[in-house]
């Protein structure tokens, strides 16, 4: 797998980079992504995160504040990153962007060997709003394509 577009990386790597460092740099490889920002960080493998979308076409930007969570399974080296939206009074809803939903999402990253990494992402979110459902389907499965 491909990360950043730079070189193939292991799990653990493409983990290092979703966490921490990876809201600054997302815009370098997702088009969509706008900004973001750590809104808090715990040190048991969480962090809370406010996330900014660029809209397609006539559909409005679009935010999420979403909790973060990854494990590492000590038997196979497969690291799961889990992130589903909540409420955070540090960071309150506004008319734009409108505030989007993410139910569950995450990726499992699986080590193959050495330098391959399988990665699986799944997702159940909405942009709330008015929103065509093409629009919607091409957003979230573009999604998966930013590892």
């Amino acid at each position: 797998i491909f990360f950043f577009f730079f070189k193939q990386k292991t799990a653990y790597e493409i983990l290092s980079g979703l966490v921490g460092s990876e809201m600054c740099i997302r815009d370098r490889y997702d088009l969509s992504y706008l900004s973001g920002e750590i809104v808090e960080l715990f040190p048991a493998n969480m962090k809370i995160m406010h996330m900014i979308f660029k809209g397609k076409m006539f559909v409005s930007n679009r935010d999420f504040v979403a909790v973060q969570y990854y494990a590492l399974d000590q038997k196979d080296g497969s690291i799961t990153s889990s992130v589903s939206s909540i409420t955070d009074p540090r960071v309150p809803p506004t008319d734009d962007p409108v505030r989007g939903q993410i139910y569950i999402g995450g990726f499992i990253f699986k080590p193959i060997s050495s330098e391959v990494t399988e990665v699986t992402y799944i997702t159940k979110m909405s942009l709330c709003g008015s929103v065509p459902g093409w629009i919607q389907n091409s957003a979230v499965s573009n999604q998966g394509k930013n590892v």
